[in-house]
This record gives C-alpha cells, structure tokens and sequence, in this order.
C-alpha cells in the first residue's frame, strides 16, 4: 500500500492518494486535477469525499471525466455537489462541482482499494 499526500488549492486541502496492487482512490481532491492524477498509481477507482465542501470537491468533475473513477460520499452530504450555497462554493465566489456522485456510503461500509480495506465512520461535526 502507498499513500500520497497532496496539498490542494483553493484552501491548503489535503488530498490523499491511497494505491495498492494496481488500483488507487483518491480522498478530497479539492484542486488541482492535474497534479493529483500525477500521484495515481494504476486504475483510479474511487473518488472518496468526506464532506462536501468546496475546497474538497473542486477537482472531482475532471478527474471523475478523465478516469471515470466511482464518486463516493455520505447522503447528508450529497446535496453540497450540486449547490453552491450548501458548499459554501457561492461565499467564496466558486461554482459547485457537476459531477453528481456514484454511490452513497454510510457507516461501517467498506472500500476495497487493492487489497486493502477502508473503513467509513460517519463523523458529523464539520458538516453532517
């Protein structure tokens, strides 16, 4: 398993790359597309997003176009995709991601990233 870290504009986000055995997801890419899918090591399956603020989900329309890799987020956090007051996008002046998502996680589901396992906890606080 390698786990890359990347600190992301607009806000100083870290973005993770987790890969192992040929497949790789990435967590949070807030920004900068192109140098996140620099650190992906064999097929990007998932993008993993915690929460659905801005400076989390700026790069998931383009890389989600250029790999096709899988959105994944929690369902009190997927409206934030789409609108930009919820985001917080609006108050910052960004527009809201359009990739939508793929699936929704909950706690106790499982991400298998190669042969390791990931772990959701629903953790509210930040954002629900």
């Amino acid at each position: 398993m390698n786990i890359n870290t990347i600190i992301v504009p607009p806000l100083g986000t870290n973005c993770y790359i987790i890969s192992d055995s040929g497949e790789s997801a990435c967590i949070d890419p807030g920004g900068d597309p192109s140098g996140i899918l620099s650190l992906v090591e064999g097929n990007l399956r998932f993008i993993i997003l915690t929460h659905g603020h801005f400076d989390h989900i700026g790069a998931v329309s383009e890389i989600k176009a250029k790999t096709g890799a899988e959105i994944l987020i929690h369902p009190l956090d997927a409206p934030m995709l789409s609108d930009s007051r919820k985001s917080l996008a609006a108050a910052f002046g960004f527009k809201p991601s359009s990739a939508g998502y793929d699936r929704l996680i909950n706690d106790g589901d499982e991400i298998n990233v190669g042969s390791v396992k990931l772990s959701v906890l629903h953790t509210p606080g930040h954002s629900e």
